[in-house]
């Protein structure tokens, strides 16, 4: 196939590097999302405003204005 050293070879390698990273990545950012949702869920009759923060921010980014 191609040699060990080859140019091809070792940007293969990093390629497969870099994707491994951005799953990781990925991964910690919907962990995060997951636990702010659920946190929010848990505090909603104590802290409505934080709530209705979460909620404006999801339509501006799904709607803008």
């Amino acid at each position: 196939m191609f040699p060990v050293s080859s140019p091809y070879v070792r940007e293969m390698h990093r390629f497969v590097l870099d994707e491994s990273a951005i799953q990781v990545c990925r991964d910690g950012i919907r962990k995060a999302k997951a636990q702010l949702e659920l946190n929010l869920a848990r505090n909603v009759k104590n802290d409505k405003m934080g709530f209705y923060k979460y909620v404006a921010q999801k339509r501006k980014m799904y709607f803008p204005q």
